[in-house]
């Protein structure tokens, strides 16, 4: 497991009118997220937070500036489809059996510490 400030870092606050998109991993359900995002959104910034199950409270984990074409560069995400090389990429946060949250494209891929 990697950290690399350069391609992932916790923020205080987004700049002025940057779009924030907002996840939830859920622990009783593989406690992870993903979805296809625009590589033309780096930076983004990724509210990110955590319950146990559907019904529970979410607990702000943080929120982190993300630099996607590093990412996708170094492989903790990956295109959108896998085979092409548009401007769409699969973007994967997982929180591990240990706490550690994670950016990583499956289980067998290079993961990115996120915190």
């Amino acid at each position: 497991m990697e950290s690399a400030p350069h391609l992932c870092e916790m923020i205080a606050h987004a700049p002025d009118g940057a779009s924030i998109r907002k996840w939830t991993l859920r622990e009783d359900n593989n406690s992870h997220h993903h979805g296809v995002v625009s590589i033309t959104e780096s930076p983004l910034f990724l509210e990110l937070s955590i319950r146990a199950t559907s019904k529970s409270e979410p607990n702000l984990v943080g929120l982190f500036k993300l630099d996607l074409r590093g990412l996708l560069k170094n492989g903790y995400i990956r295109y959108e489809p896998a085979c092409a090389e548009g401007p769409e990429v699969r973007l994967r946060v997982k929180k591990a059996f240990n706490g550690v949250i994670y950016i990583q494209v499956n289980d067998d891929s290079p993961r990115l510490m996120l915190r």
